[in-house]
């Protein structure tokens, strides 16, 4: 479920400004401000962290199109590519090592 907090918040905020832009209250208009600014400090806590970013582009609904449909900058479409690129690389080198350990193991058999 991870994978889609990333577009949760997008649907909040975008919501939140449509409301703002909309309304004529003054107080619920300061009301909806004041809850883009939260969500907006929540939402960037996510630039971050792994699962969000990597979850978002391995998730067979939104892969790296989620990035082109809601108009992201290139630079957090890169951040999300290069921490799966990264995660990728920690895994095949432990697969390296596995496999040469279990080698070693066998031949000492």
């Amino acid at each position: 479920m991870q994978m889609m907090m990333i577009p949760a918040y997008n649907y909040l905020i975008d919501f939140v400004e449509d409301y703002i832009a909309g309304t004529t209250n003054v107080l619920l208009k300061a009301a909806a401000e004041k809850c883009k600014i939260k969500l907006l400090s929540y939402y960037s806590k996510t630039d971050d962290i792994l699962h969000y970013n990597v979850g978002l582009v391995l998730d067979p609904r939104m892969k790296t199109a989620y990035h082109d449909a809601v108009n992201w900058e290139t630079k957090y479409e890169t951040q999300a590519k290069d921490m799966l690129q990264g995660l990728y690389e920690q895994y095949n080198d432990n697969d390296d090592m596995t496999a040469t350990t279990t080698d070693n193991q066998n031949s000492m058999v």
